[in-house]
């Protein structure tokens, strides 16, 4: 009997250890610069042969997700479709654990890692570094989340420069079970209150902690309780930094061990009705 290939990835939930905008652009994009990281935890695509294009979405965040039409998974499809002419189908499933509109690149990851599965199935023959730049116009954090490592990300987040590996420090992440639209927090921002300086890439690694998110007060401005839990998180036990990820409203600490950190989730879950996941940083 014949077995259908089957191809399965996780799309790993992104964070911005800093993220720094130092432009507006007269496009009205923005000119950012951030460190970017993966965590493990994330969601679970799975690809398979299939005569027509289905698209299946499980998970307890798949109840969020908008029309098929306007989810930028179908849309990264259809562009891959049409830009390598395609006509093969293939059955797309995803796990959906990730909070929608969190600042943790979701949806994006979820995008990238569909296409990363989806040139396996189909044998498509691509440069990915060409189609980490073609592919931009999904999202400033596709073409991170394309290449799906550690990266220094600058211009509108088409420029990703490889970092060697990172420590897995664990981290805890935390959401107020609210959601953020990214595009009205970037059209908030008060350029007087950014960094506006671009890090030479050799200090960063060993300077991060003291870096920031310039898009943490138009966050706060909007989910007051972003402000509360980065400072609830500062005061928990062994944790080293803890900082607003993306646009938001899901924060992160970082902790100096594994022991602190499910001590600090424990604690957050017994107090607070919020969305808590203990994970670690990819290596």
């Amino acid at each position: 009997m014949y077995e259908p290939k089957i191809i399965t990835k996780k799309a790993h939930a992104k964070i911005n250890l800093f993220l720094h905008i130092l432009s507006k652009r007269n496009d009205n994009f923005h000119e950012l610069e951030s460190l970017v990281s993966f965590t493990e935890f994330g969601d679970k695509v799975s690809v398979w042969e299939s005569d027509s294009l289905e698209f299946i979405f499980e998970g307890p965040m798949a109840h969020g997700l908008p029309p098929l039409k306007e989810n930028i998974i179908y849309k990264a499809v259809m562009l891959l479709k049409k830009r390598y002419k395609i006509s093969l189908g293939a059955k797309i499933k995803v796990e959906k654990n990730i909070p929608i509109a969190g600042g943790l690149g979701g949806g994006t990851s979820d995008a990238a890692t569909v296409l990363n599965c989806l040139i396996d199935l189909w044998n498509i023959k691509v440069s990915k570094k060409e189609l980490m730049k073609e592919f931009v116009s999904l999202g400033a954090d596709f073409p991170v989340c394309f290449y799906g490592n550690n990266a220094l990300v600058k211009g509108i987040g088409d420029v990703c420069m490889p970092l060697k590996q990172m420590y897995s420090y664990p981290i805890l992440l935390i959401n107020p079970k609210k959601k953020l639209d990214s595009k009205v927090i970037f059209s908030e921002v008060d350029l007087s209150y950014c960094y506006k300086k671009s890090i030479l890439k050799c200090d960063f690694l060993k300077n991060y902690k003291n870096y920031k998110n310039d898009l943490l007060p138009f966050a706060n401005n909007r989910v007051p309780q972003i402000m509360e839990i980065i400072d609830l998180l500062l005061l928990s036990d062994g944790c080293i930094s803890a900082k607003l990820s993306g646009s938001g409203p899901t924060c992160f600490g970082i902790f100096d061990s594994e022991k602190n950190l499910y001590k600090a989730n424990n604690i957050f879950r017994e107090r607070y009705d919020w969305w808590v996941v203990p994970t670690s940083m990819l290596g």
